[in-house]
């Protein structure tokens, strides 16, 4: 995820704040070390994963995050 995407143009830190359903685990992978982009991961369980391959090319399950950085 770009740091342009929040307005940002350095990401100092990202939490996962919030996330719908309990199937799917979101993590914050790697912020580059320039800033300028985040990795996030999303792990699914269970009979979630067919409903993540049921869901339009780029879809994902909604999720709040709460990013910190340099305007």
């Amino acid at each position: 995820v770009l740091a342009s995407s929040f307005g940002l143009s350095e990401v100092h830190s990202v939490e996962v704040v919030g996330q719908t359903g309990s199937a799917n685990n979101w993590m914050v992978n790697t912020i580059s070390s320039d800033g300028s982009y985040f990795h996030l991961l999303c792990l699914i369980t269970g009979t979630a994963g067919l409903t993540l391959a049921a869901m339009p090319t780029g879809a994902l399950p909604p999720l709040t995050l709460k990013v910190i950085g340099l305007i």
